[in-house]
């Protein structure tokens, strides 16, 4: 019964029976009271139920209709049970992650060794790669033309000296 249903009917008892107007009046009185605590009621709980629309991201606005009838507020509900479900999903998910990570622990190990294996590996490459371009330079730095010149006349003599020890045993 809506309320301006609840006044008429007060109003046609106390016209019906004038007797009982003052008993009526407080009747209405009362069942007023009732009606609006009841309003004010359903006015929290629009309130919770937009609050809640809001943090899922559900619009309860759009669609033909007024934003409380039932199958707009519903649409809050379905959004409700989706992040339910999905929350669900996420648990087992983590519930097997913890699972396969006690057993995947030796190969860690495993894994943190050999990585740490191969950085040592890799510094000492470095280390013999420095030492290889210093001996290089070194190389090339007791290496200059005189030396070389040098070189090249004792070979030139030496190859003289060889055709000529030829020459004579022939």
């Amino acid at each position: 019964m809506r309320l301006t249903e609840l006044t008429q009917a007060f109003s046609e008892a106390e016209a019906a029976h004038p007797e009982h107007r003052y008993l009526l009046g407080k009747l209405q009185r009362a069942a007023l009271d009732v009606a609006f605590a009841e309003k004010a009621r359903g006015g929290e709980a629009r309130q919770v139920v937009t609050d809640v629309a809001r943090i899922l991201g559900t619009d309860i606005n759009s669609g033909p209709g007024h934003r409380w009838d039932a199958d707009h507020m519903r649409r809050v509900v379905s959004a409700a049970e989706e992040l339910k479900g999905r929350a669900a999903a996420a648990n087992e998910w983590k519930a097997l992650a913890e699972k396969h990570d006690g057993s995947n622990g030796p190969l860690r190990a495993d894994l943190r060794r050999t990585s740490s294996e191969l950085s040592y590996a890799q510094s000492d490459l470095r280390s013999a790669q420095a030492a290889a371009v210093r001996l290089r330079e070194a190389l090339e730095a007791r290496v200059d033309d005189s030396d070389v010149d040098e070189l090249k006349a004792t070979i030139v003599s030496q190859a003289r000296e060889i055709a000529r020890l030829k020459g004579e045993s022939a």
